[in-house]
This record gives structure tokens, sequence and C-alpha cells, in this order.
């Protein structure tokens, strides 16, 4: 199985609400353990730094300030494995793939983060903020997740570990049975896990599957919520406003979305979603979807992956080339 899956996923809060249902019970006064491998913080008397360590010291400490870690630890890789053994942190935060990998061959149960090292952040000049911006996201990411762990209670930290455990079949499953169930939020946040493009090298292949599989079982209302969640990204992204319903001359009734230029003006192409009524044969649902030609599932899924990545681009300011000013 691929390390990727481990070292480049980054969790984000509200997946732990599709593990399991959770029984509250407060563990507020019970720290979560972070282990931050591969480095420690400098240390009066110690031997002698240079002026970019320094700088990299400084930074660190002072972001690590911003942020509720729980209870934070460090430890240099040549140390991890009895840190662990002690800790048994629900955190380790690495600072290359090489570790990551090796700490995930040692302990599944770990959510585990690849961030930049302090003394890389200042590499090539122009890249700095933006690797700033993408550390901060992955520690606030982190304690959103220990907060929510506390607010969880015991079954919540037990979650944490289940999920951290999950190999790729295990995830599969995990994603279909929620894209199958009947609870709307849960359909949603497991769509929008399917839609990230930062996961396991082979998970474009696990997310064409499962839609494919959750698509042929579904019923005609399945396949209704199963295009307007679609919709819903869409307008969550920017790209398209909802409209008023609209009744075709045969009575069929769809919701109706107009899709927009990345400056917001109207593109003047309107996708309609029949509205499925009790007792509508699956087939027959798909057969109103031709008549407007509407994308099904596997189809639908693709093309949002495509026209967000075309829509960020067009919406980022273009770059100003050096000596021009702007009027």
């Amino acid at each position: 199985m691929s390390l990727g899956f481990f070292v480049k996923y980054l969790l984000t809060a509200y997946y732990f609400d599709i593990i399991l249902e959770i029984n509250i019970f407060s563990i507020k006064n019970m720290e979560i353990k972070t282990l931050i491998i591969g480095y420690k913080p400098y240390v009066e008397g110690e031997e002698k730094r240079k002026p970019a360590e320094i700088r990299a010291d400084n930074y660190f400490e002072d972001f690590l300030k911003r942020f509720n870690l729980g209870e934070l630890h460090f430890s240099y890789n040549n140390e991890y494995k009895p840190a662990i053994d002690e800790l048994n942190p629900m955190f380790c935060i690495v600072f290359d793939d090489h570790t990551a990998g090796e700490i995930k061959a040692y302990r599944k149960d770990i959510l585990l983060y690849v961030t930049h090292h302090p003394t890389s952040i200042f590499h090539r000049k122009n890249e700095v903020e933006e690797r700033k911006k993408k550390q901060e996201r992955i520690f606030k990411e982190v304690e959103g997740l220990i907060k929510m762990i506390k607010e969880k209670g015991e079954s919540g930290l037990s979650s944490a570990r289940t999920f951290a455990s999950m190999d790729y079949g295990e995830m599969y499953k995990f994603l279909q049975e929620c894209i199958m169930s009947d609870k709307p939020d849960l359909k949603k946040q497991a769509w929008d896990l399917l839609n990230r493009n930062d996961v396991h090298e082979q998970f474009v292949w696990m997310r064409a599957n499962i839609i494919v599989d959750c698509w042929q079982v579904a019923d005609a209302k399945g396949k209704e919520e199963f295009l307007t969640i679609a919709m819903k990204q869409y307008i969550d992204q920017g790209c398209v406003r909802q409209l008023n319903n609209f009744t075709d001359q045969d009575g069929i009734e769809y919701k109706q979305y107009m899709f927009l230029y990345p400056n917001g003006a109207d593109l003047n192409y309107v996708r309609r979603i029949p509205i499925a009524t009790p007792g509508m044969e699956k087939l027959a649902y798909e057969n109103i979807l031709e008549k407007y030609e509407t994308p099904k599932g596997m189809q639908m899924l693709m093309e949002i992956g495509e026209s967000k990545k075309l829509f960020e681009q067009h919406k980022k300011p273009e770059k100003m080339v050096e000596g021009e000013s702007k009027s």
C-alpha cells in the first residue's frame, strides 16, 4: 500500500463525524499529545547556531505559540520510536515523506502530517509566504481536530485511532457506505472527501469505482440526491447559482442551475436536475437525464474536478512583470 495516502492526505475536522455515531463523554481535562519529529527547540548553552538557524528557530517558536496542539513534545528522527512508545501521541508532525513512511509502518493509529522544516521555510524568497500559509493550514487543522476530539469524548479519540488505522480497502468500504447512507450530511461529507485530489496516488481510481458502484445501485431519489450534492459543490466553488425550479411539458419538475464565468456573470448555460417522483424507476430517471444532456454520476464527478481547477486558474490575479506599473 502506498504511503502517499497517509503523508499527503490532510484530514479535515468534519471527517470524524462520518466515522461512527459518538456518545459524548467529556475528556476536556485530558491532554491529546502531539509529537513533532525532526526538530527540537533550541536550549541556551547548546552548540552555537548559524544565523539561518537562529531565524528558523525564532520563527518556529513564535509560530507554535499561535496554536493549541495539546501536550506538545519534540524528538529527532533517530529518537522517534522510543518517543512514540512512551508518549502514545495521537498526532505526529514530520518534515519529510521518508520519515512519515517509517512512522506509519511502525504505528498505524497515528494521524500523520508532513510539513516544511523551519529551516526550509526560507528557501527561495518568492515561495516563503506560500510555505508559511501551507504550514499554517496544517497546524490549524491539527488544532481543530484536537478540539473536536476533546469535545466528542473518549469515543472521539477511539474514532480518530480507527480512521488513522484504515487501509485502502477499509477506506473504500467506508466511503461507499457513507455515500449510500440515508443521511444527507453524511453523503455530502463523503462526497467532499472523494473530491480531494491530495490523497493516495490511486485515489482517483478508488473515487471512480465508488461513484460507479453507488450510482448503479442508487434508486431514482438516490440519483437525484447524488446530482444535487454535486451541484452544491459547484455552488460552493462559485461556479454556479441556483435558479427557480422548472416544469417541462411532460409535467416533470427540475432543479435549475446557471453556470457562471469566473467574474460572476451568467454563462447562459443551464443544467437541469430532475426531481424524482415517488415510485419512479431508476432507469426512467436516467432516461430523463438524457433529455437535457445532464451528466450522470461519474461524468459529473470528473467534470467538477476539472472545472474547479480551471475556475481557480482564471480567478487568480495576473502577476505583474517586473518594471510594469499598475494603472
